[in-house]
Parts: C-alpha cells; structure tokens; sequence
C-alpha cells in the first residue's frame, strides 16, 4: 500500500515493496551514467537526477549528428514484484525546433543491456516549443519543476531487468533538460500494460 500522503508530502509505496528504487538523496549509486548526468538539489533541498545540474544541456556537436547520455541502472530481478510496475517522477523542458527534436526516452533491457525496449518518450516545451521558453544558462537549474508523475506497467517483462533513461540532443539548439527522482519498480495491480503513462495527481514528498 502507498505511504498515506499529509500536506507537504509525496505519496511515496514503501521501498521494502520494491525489486528496485532510487530517491537520489545518497548518491548515484545505483546507476552507471555517461554525459553529464549528476545528482542536483533543488531550492526546497531534495535532491534528485538530471542530465545537465549546471545548466542547459550541451548541443554544441557537429551538424548532422545526434549526441545521447544516458542513466542506467543496476540489474534488478522482476520476479520479486507481482504484476511489476514502474513509477517515477519527473519534467523536462527540450528544444524543439520543427522537425528536429530533442527526445528523452525510458527504457529496460532484460538481456544485460544488449537490447533496449522503448517504455515511453517525451520531448517538447522549450525553445521554440509549447510553455516557456529556454532558461538562461547562468540561472540555477530547476529552481521552478513542475513534477509530473508516471506510471508503466511492466507485466510484459520477465527475470532480471535493467531500466535507462536517455537523452537524445542534437546540434540546433538546447534547452533546459529532463530531471527525474522516485524511481520505484514494485508490485502493481496489473492494469497497464507496458508503454501506457498514468498520470496522477503530485505533492512534495518530505525534505530528507
């Protein structure tokens, strides 16, 4: 059962019910990361993971080419989660600049990394595109997120698993990027089959 939300908190499913979680508040442990994906904190002092904590992500690249970092995690075994689902949460700002587009994508593998399967993507709402337009890069990052809470289910997938979070930039323009925390693969109730993106209502969880 989830951990019963009060003002100030976020509805968080106790991690002793999970095959896999990450909040980020010790570390990036947990994941091998390429580009630079770091642990950030945010103005209200939690931390949590993005692919550029300094400011806007790099698009500095040859023309014609695409540039993509990643997050993955550790192998993590699915058997220990009935009907296993990923939840997490997140917001992105990309560049989007008619048909080119920066795209963040979430992914599993079940082979050890040798195959990916796509889970969902999303791209959009800076430069050029829908909502606010491009941080500048002196700003401190994320000091306004919008968190967005997402569910996958997994039931589709079996044994050890590993997921990845990818961002795939090319040379046209940057923007803010993608911050992500309360990464969970846990038990579910089996009604969202792999890819589906359930959107449900967010508070903030407690300062650590």
């Amino acid at each position: 059962a989830a951990v019963s939300p009060t003002p100030g908190t976020f509805a968080l499913y106790a991690p002793a019910e999970a095959c896999f979680y990450d909040f980020f508040e010790s570390g990036a442990g947990k994941w091998q990361r390429s580009g630079d994906w770091d642990i950030a904190i945010l103005p209200g002092g939690e931390r949590a993971m993005t692919d550029s904590p300094a400011g806007n992500y790099d698009s500095a690249i040859p023309p014609a080419i695409t540039y993509t970092t990643s997050i993955t995690s550790q192998a993590f075994d699915l058997s220990s989660c009935t009907n296993p689902t990923l939840t997490f949460r997140h917001d992105y700002v990309l560049a989007r600049v008619g048909s080119s587009q920066d795209v963040a994508r979430v992914e599993i593998s079940t082979d050890g990394g040798a195959t990916w399967r796509e889970l969902a993507r999303y791209t959009g709402g800076g430069i050029f595109g829908e909502g606010v337009g491009a941080q500048d890069v002196e700003s401190p990052e994320w000091t306004n997120v919008s968190w967005k809470q997402v569910e996958i289910g997994l039931s589709g997938y079996t044994g050890m698993a590993r997921l990845r979070f990818s961002l795939e930039v090319d040379q046209t323009v940057s923007d803010k990027g993608w911050v992500i925390d309360d990464v969970m693969v846990r038990s579910g109730s089996g009604g969202s089959p792999p890819g589906a993106n359930i959107f449900l209502p967010i508070v903030l969880k407690n300062k650590q």
